[in-house]
């Protein structure tokens, strides 16, 4: 009976040492992990990025082999980064659940090579993940910045193209600013704005490049340009015979002659008297004059034409006694013509005000690059454009006003009267001393103010159909 109770507690003392080593063991290992086997935390949350090898893909992509990559795990509350070699794997562990954007950038001088895998993944407490990358290669796209084409429709000069910018795609390009004193300003304008085209720059689209898209392919773009608000406007040439030139949008007016020179050869006003209309009653030689009268009175304008090296209409022909007369600080040409004026005028390399050439004055009245197939400049009618026997009243008009109530009537350039009003002088001699006029005046019929039609005069005829427009080089 003994034995049998001292086995009993033996066996019931072995069944305790089991228990409690057991507990200790349980013990221990929850204490080695930080969680017991019957806690209820959740696993450790993490994602593992498995980077692409570029090893092999030098030849197909074209780029030199990219080191590593960096990737950046990004949600809406917090950003994290890593760096690992290509081929490597990075790991993100305790990450607070949400859902993440991945980007993995592999940057080369030739390109730039990124991972792609999943663009986004949610993470969830608790749970590991693991996204594989592949290899993609980010393309550069070029967006050129182009100030004018010519009229053929290829680069009129190398230097045309003001900028190039090279964008990574899925980026926009930034607009360059054109400072007012950089080439390649278009001389005495302002450049307002970046636009497509359909026909290498000739003409632009409606609305301005939008800067805040993505660039997904190359792009040309053309700068458009403000004309200045001096009654000057921009006209750009053929880039041969033709020069871009500033082109006075008027005809000289009777108060912007009157301000440098006065009517020689007694010559007497009639209706169309005022300072707004065109100065007429002036000859060939006045309006040199007035050219470089102005060019000079204007700062930073130089005077363009020159006789023997002199540009002092004053001392032209002056040992002859022919220099330009002083009429109390206004000055007037010869009355009569005069060898040493015809034959010694020349025009010098720069930009002060002149007489356009007989082709230029055509390519102003067509509408530059546009090459308007009209009749007259602007229109295919003539009482829409012109003051002539139809609708003038035998008398000049004020320069720019409309010959039909409420319709403009400048052409495509915003050039007026570039047919009628008054006949317009050219530089170009026609046959012995005779000068070129063009456009008709106001007692023209229409087949004269046509801008075909081409007549001349005596450089020192002064009558009352003759006028003049001035324009400048563009440079």
């Amino acid at each position: 009976m003994v034995r049998n109770r001292v086995s009993f507690i033996n066996t019931v003392a072995h069944l305790l040492c089991a228990l409690l080593t057991a507990a200790v063991f349980v013990s221990c290992a929850g204490g080695a992990s930080g969680k017991g086997l019957m806690s209820d935390e959740p696993e450790e949350t993490s994602l593992t990025i498995k980077l692409p090898t570029t090893k092999m893909s030098r030849t197909i992509w074209n780029l030199e082999d990219v080191e590593e990559f960096t990737v950046t795990l990004a949600s809406a509350a917090n950003t994290y980064q890593k760096t690992a070699p290509q081929g490597g794997e990075i790991r993100f562990s305790a990450i607070p659940a949400g859902l993440y954007e991945i980007n993995a950038v592999g940057k080369k001088s030739t390109g730039q090579v990124t991972a792609r895998g999943e663009a986004s993944v949610d993470i969830v407490a608790g749970v590991n993940r693991t996204v594989s990358m592949e290899l993609h290669r980010t393309e550069y796209y070029v967006v050129s910045f182009h100030r004018r084409r010519d009229d053929a429709g290829s680069l009129a000069t190398a230097s045309d193209c003001y900028e190039k910018q090279k964008v990574t795609e899925g980026y926009a390009a930034t607009a360059p600013v054109i400072a007012a004193t950089e080439v390649p300003v278009k001389f005495g304008c302002e450049a307002v704005g970046w636009y497509t085209s359909t026909n290498n720059g000739k003409t632009l689209s409606a609305t301005e490049y939008d800067f805040t898209a993505p660039v997904t392919n190359d792009v040309e773009l053309y700068a458009k340009w403000k004309n200045p608000s001096n009654g000057m406007v921009f006209v750009e040439g053929n880039g041969s015979m033709i020069p871009d030139l500033l082109v006075c949008d008027h005809e000289v007016t009777q108060g912007e002659y009157e301000a440098y020179c006065w009517y020689g050869g007694g010559a007497s006003k009639q209706p169309g008297d005022g300072g707004s209309y065109p100065a007429y009653y002036v000859n060939w030689y006045d309006t040199l004059v007035y050219c470089n009268k102005r060019s000079e009175a204007e700062a930073g304008v130089p005077e363009y034409y020159e006789v023997d090296g002199d540009t002092d209409p004053g001392l032209w022909d002056a040992a002859n006694g022919h220099g330009a007369v002083n009429n109390g600080g206004k000055f007037c040409g010869p009355s009569s013509s005069v060898a040493g004026w015809n034959d010694g005028i020349a025009g010098r390399n720069n930009n002060g005000y002149r007489l356009p050439t007989t082709a230029e004055w055509e390519w102003i009245a067509k509408g530059g690059v546009a090459r308007e197939n009209y009749t007259y400049s602007g229109s295919n009618s003539v009482g829409d454009v012109a003051w002539h026997s139809g609708n003038s009243d035998t008398m000049p008009h004020a320069v720019k006003t409309d010959k039909i109530s409420g319709k403009d009537s400048a052409n495509s350039l915003g050039v007026y009267d570039m047919c009628g009003n008054v006949w317009e002088f050219c530089f170009d001699i026609t046959s012995g001393s005779s000068r070129s006029r063009r456009g008709g005046y106001w007692n023209s019929g229409a087949n004269w103010c046509k801008i075909a039609s081409a007549d001349s005069s005596n450089p020192s005829e002064r009558v009352s159909m003759n006028g003049f427009r001035i324009v400048r080089n563009a440079q």
